[in-house]
């Protein structure tokens, strides 16, 4: 996930440097975090957005390889 928040830095809207995935993740494992206001309003974007790379992946892995179109407009940008 580092590397994809260095991509996203390097190519993307991601501006903030000091990122600590690790960090955010073991976070996200403190039971009542949705309770602590601070935690809630950074966390629940990242856990939203961790929520959507899975079940993007999942989708990904359910069409198979050969996902592609032939129609170059019909492909999806991910």
């Amino acid at each position: 996930m580092t590397r994809v928040c260095d991509i996203l830095r390097d190519f993307g809207q991601l501006k903030e440097k000091p990122y600590d995935i690790r960090q955010m993740l073991w976070v996200l494992k403190i039971e009542d975090w949705r309770n602590i206001k601070p935690f809630h309003f950074y966390l629940t974007p990242l856990l939203n957005a961790l929520n959507a790379v899975i079940e993007e992946l999942l989708r990904m892995k359910k069409a198979g390889i050969l996902r592609s179109k032939y129609y170059i407009e019909n492909n999806e940008v991910l």
